[in-house]
């Protein structure tokens, strides 16, 4: 949540930091504070109170992540009023027979009509290579998954499930399971009740966000072509891609330290696989890209020094946060890895070890 918090519904109702009124703190010298937009309340620890018009703390804390500047005990949302009803709208293909060429004409298809959905639309991409059988040995299969949640009724929005639907049809021959599905649940929540317990494992990771005018013709062919690599090797890899836009946009970029790309991108996108995979993976979709960045809940966590500070936060985001880190936790007591002011803290570290073992030589 703190590093920035995305979901189906970001589209309509923004990011996660961006619903955050209020936050209770307690810092590195053990006082109490809370935090609004308004300015910091302090109580220290031996009881007096003060209070200022400093805003740093609540900046660096919605989208800093990784609770580096504090331990949080209290946070107060904004609520919204649900919408009447939440759709969800599932389309599989199959991209097992023409590795390539199928994804490439799926994603050209779909996109004709995802670029312009209205902020009701909110949802996911997943693309890649899996097994869907191990036994004896791995059958492979490659698939395109798209995951339309709607904010409401579908007569709300009516033409454009028809525009998806019109779409669908024209690729038919890839469906993988049937017509796509259409499903309305009385809330958001009765749809999170149905979802499946889900086994996690291990992988690399790695990220980058994608601008609209970057989801074009090259994109799309390198993606391609990386799908079918990866289907001819036999090597699971998956990316997801989670649609901003919306309301995302409407908080400027400097309103909280979520990366700024956060605020101008359709996607953010997060694929895993074996390492060798997820660097080769990287490097070719990353050079379609104008602006590095990704996200710093899912990202790839062997960055280099100087590498994940701008990719996470964005140069001058972070050299805010890290003013702001010394100034509330100057020891760096909290950290943790490829957080803000972590390098200082191995730094620090790696000091004492050779001081320890100085003196025991």
């Amino acid at each position: 949540m703190l590093g920035g918090g995305h979901s189906p519904v970001s589209p309509k109702l923004g990011l996660g930091v961006d619903q955050v009124l209020m936050l209770q703190m307690v810092l590195a010298d053990l006082s109490l504070v809370t935090l609004t937009k308004d300015g910091t309340y302090k109580q220290h620890i031996n009881g007096t109170i003060t209070t200022s018009d400093d805003t740093d703390l609540f900046w660096a804390a919605r989208g800093g992540g990784g609770g580096t500047f504090g331990v949080v005990t209290l946070i107060k949302y904004k609520l919204h009023l649900p919408p009447s009803k939440h759709t969800l709208y599932i389309c599989s293909f199959s991209t097992v027979t023409q590795p390539g060429k199928s994804l490439k004409e799926i994603r050209n298809g779909m996109n004709s009509v995802m670029q312009d959905l209205p902020e009701e639309f909110g949802g996911y991409l997943l693309t890649g290579t899996t097994c869907y059988t191990t036994f004896p040995s791995c059958k492979m299969a490659a698939y395109a998954l798209y995951v339309f949640h709607h904010w409401g009724a579908v007569e709300e929005n009516q033409r454009w499930f028809d525009k998806l639907e019109a779409e669908s049809d024209k690729l038919s021959e890839y469906l993988l399971s049937g017509p796509c599905s259409l499903t309305e649940y009385s809330t958001f929540y009765e749809y999170v009740k149905t979802l499946p317990n889900i086994t996690y494992q291990e992988v690399d990771m790695d990220g980058t966000f994608l601008t609209s005018s970057e989801y074009n013709e090259d994109f799309i062919k390198k993606e391609s072509n990386l799908n079918a690599a990866s289907f001819r090797a036999q090597s699971p890899m998956s990316a997801t891609y989670i649609r901003l836009g919306g309301q995302t946009r409407n908080t400027s970029s400097g309103a909280t330290a979520v990366n700024p790309l956060f605020r101008n991108a359709m996607w953010t996108i997060a694929y895993g696989g074996n390492a060798r995979q997820v660097k080769r993976y990287g490097a070719i979709i990353k050079s379609t890209v104008a602006a590095k960045g990704q996200y710093f809940s899912e990202c790839d966590d062997t960055l280099d020094p100087g590498e994940w500070q701008e990719e996470f936060w964005g140069q001058s985001n972070y050299d805010r946060l890290l003013d702001i880190k010394r100034k509330y936790d100057p020891d760096n007591d909290f950290t943790c890895k490829q957080c803000v002011g972590s390098n200082a803290t191995r730094y620090k570290i790696s000091l004492y070890l050779f001081l320890l073992i100085f003196f025991l030589y």
